[in-house]
């Protein structure tokens, strides 16, 4: 039997066990996006679909806010599933048990955010919109600018 040298043993770690790390190193973290998260500000619970490019969609009820104080406390959901490396083109919402009333959906061509809400906009308060936390902060500041 012949003994190898510590230089065989070495390369032959190197051809046969970093492939295999380096592959489950980006298959979870690399190269995966986090899964969407949507806090809903509304007083109704809301059944939302996460379309993806290429990827099968995502499909679960986000809870309701609720008053407490005057002040909104909101509810939150993310999907179950993990969204890897798939990017968001579309959010639609639907409140459960009232399909008439619409809410705007979140439209993107393609997006890697994960953060989601569903808000009203200060200037008008009895339409809900699906937004990316971003998309909100940017169209808020443009309302509170107009105002003044």
């Amino acid at each position: 039997m012949r003994i190898l040298s510590t230089k065989h043993l070495v390369a032959a770690a190197v051809i046969f066990i970093a492939p295999a790390a380096m592959g489950q190193w980006t298959k979870e973290i690399g190269h995966a996006y986090a899964r969407p998260v949507i806090t809903n500000y509304s007083l109704k619970r809301v059944n939302v679909v996460v379309n993806y490019k290429h990827c099968k969609s995502d499909t679960f009820l986000v809870s309701q806010g609720r008053m407490d104080g005057g002040k909104v406390v909101p509810g939150e959901n993310q999907s179950q599933n993990k969204r890897g490396a798939c990017l968001i083109t579309s959010i639609t919402g639907k409140y459960e048990g009232d399909a008439s009333t619409i809410i705007k959906p979140y439209e993107h061509a393609l997006t890697s955010y994960s953060r989601f809400l569903i808000r009203a906009p200060a200037d008008k308060p009895d339409t809900y919109e699906i937004w990316s936390t971003t998309s909100w902060k940017e169209d808020s500041l443009q309302v509170v600018k107009r105002a003044k």
